[in-house]
């Protein structure tokens, strides 16, 4: 029997056995990796570079939300008619359908902003290191404004329909409360432009900044490389707006009903790669000195990364040479000649010179985030070496 309303050219309904694609399998595999990069992520924070900070606490939160967006997903393509033609979805589901998209929208907007702020935050820890002006400017601006279409969205998710429940239990023809629903077309289709604009906006501004440092050019590519990844997701986030499109159309029964919910496959398994790609590029920097820590040689001494140390090491134990079978972590003293501040000055040992583990990965990672000042060499960033230039009128034995 066909439904009071059914629009005209539409097939039979098929309830018992239509017609369906996708599987959740795919939101299932995007949340494990994330969860690998994410634990990763905090391992190598806490433990290699010790730096937690405030945008590893809103990735945490991303993270969260996204398990949220998965589940939510998942009952939407699975249980909630997502994955069917809208014509063979039964009248007393259709809330479900609506339920579905709003779950997933309130996820996608709050984790993704987390994430997009964590990588933000980290730009302005850059921001204050430098003295570039457009630079700070352009990073607070990026904060403020994706906090504040965040927030706006949000509020226009909860707010688009008085009382709340209506934005589902309206699409149930047994609902008789009243209820008044504005618009909702135009600021979801506005969330998905801001989301790929921010995308956009996080990936150039700081390949501008490295357009500005004195690298070679195998260290400029690399950073290009590793910021280009916010660009992928930008595209995905095109992709995804696209096919967002159509999901906000009417899908009420009546003379413009189309078939949104056919398009919910597509939609959705754009949605879960941008929200999740995300998180893994904001924490790429991370990853990368986690590989290098692991991957690093246990006879390497690990302060020897830097090429401007080594040489300058090699260069002045040629010239002054160590006493023969001495203890190569014996103090040497100061000549008995040296007067004035240099006799109060700490003794030169091998491990005075060298970076420790933890610094040089400390560093490693910053050079990685670009927290490089643009007015300093980039030897200005290892702790020792202003020491070791300090000392370099010291009388060394023989």
């Amino acid at each position: 029997m066909v439904p009071e309303g059914w629009p005209e050219g539409w097939p039979l309904p098929n309830y018992e056995n239509p017609h369906t694609r996708g599987s959740p399998g795919l939101f299932i595999a995007t949340l494990v990796i994330t969860t690998v990069i994410v634990v990763l992520r905090f391992y190598s924070r806490h433990y290699i570079t010790r730096s937690l900070g405030l945008d590893d606490g809103l990735i945490l939160a991303g993270f969260v939300l996204s398990i949220g967006q998965t589940y939510a997903e998942c009952r939407a393509l699975k249980t909630w008619g997502w994955n069917k033609h809208l014509w063979d979805i039964p009248i007393d589901k259709m809330e479900y359908v609506r339920l579905g998209a709003w779950l997933v929208e309130v996820f996608f907007l709050l984790g993704n902003g987390c994430t997009k702020v964590s990588i933000l935050l980290v730009y302005r820890k850059i921001s204050s290191r430098t003295h570039s002006y457009w630079f700070i400017r352009l990073t607070w601006g990026a904060i403020a404004f994706t906090i504040a279409y965040t927030v706006a969205l949000v509020l226009e998710v909860f707010l688009v329909c008085r009382p709340l429940e209506s934005y589902w239990k309206s699409y149930d023809p047994t609902y008789t409360r009243k209820y008044v629903c504005g618009d909702e077309g135009g600021p979801l289709i506005f969330s998905a432009a801001a989301s790929v604009f921010s995308d956009v906006y996080s990936s150039v501004l700081p390949m501008l900044l490295t357009r500005k440092l004195k690298l070679s050019q195998r260290q400029r590519f690399s950073l290009y490389a590793l910021f280009s990844a916010g660009l992928v997701t930008a595209a995905v986030g095109v992709a995804r707006m696209v096919f967002f499109v159509k999901v906000t159309m009417n899908y009420k029964l009546g003379p413009h009903t189309h078939d949104v919910t056919w398009y919910g496959w597509p939609t959705y398994a754009l949605t879960d790669i941008e929200a999740h790609l995300a998180i893994i590029c904001a924490s790429a920097p991370a990853l990368k000195v986690f590989v290098k820590a692991k991957c690093r040689p246990s006879r390497q001494m690990p302060g020897l990364d830097n090429a401007f140390i080594r040489s300058n090491i090699a260069r002045r134990a040629s010239a002054r040479p160590w006493p023969i079978n001495a203890d190569p972590e014996a103090s040497i003293p100061c000549s008995p000649q040296s007067e004035g501040p240099l006799r109060d000055q700490p003794s030169l040992t091998p491990s005075t010179v060298l970076p420790s583990p933890t610094a040089t990965d400390h560093d490693e990672e910053n050079f990685s985030l670009h927290s490089l000042d643009l007015d300093k060499s980039l030897t200005s960033h290892y702790p020792h070496v202003p020491e070791l230039h300090q000392n370099e009128t010291r009388q060394w034995p023989g």
